[in-house]
């Protein structure tokens, strides 16, 4: 029942304007792929061809156009050790979504 509704929205979807926003992102490393599907969000591993993280599939959205903040937060203009450095660089990649 509930893949049905979701196959019945996603018709409606590629009858609209809308459908011509869909897209990948890839992640800095170009190691990652992130794309929306039916059923979420899923981000797979290039290298191994396999899905590293399926995201949203309970919600009720349909992920449109996705985009991914891989930068860093501003920090104070004090004199950064390399520790500290590679950690800004290590922090998880956080993705976002535009929805219908």
């Amino acid at each position: 029942m509930e893949f049905g509704r979701r196959m019945a929205n996603e018709l409606d979807l590629e009858k609209s304007e809308s459908f011509a926003l869909i897209n990948i992102a890839f992640d800095y490393s170009g190691h990652f792929i992130l794309y929306p599907t039916i059923l979420g969000k899923k981000m797979v591993n290039i290298e191994t061809n396999m899905c590293a993280k399926n995201i949203g599939k309970n919600d009720n959205l349909r992920p449109i156009h996705l985009t991914l903040f891989q930068g860093r937060v501003k920090n104070s203009k004090t004199a950064l050790t390399l520790e500290h450095e590679g950690r800004a660089v290590s922090r998880e990649t956080r993705p976002c979504c535009r929805s219908i």
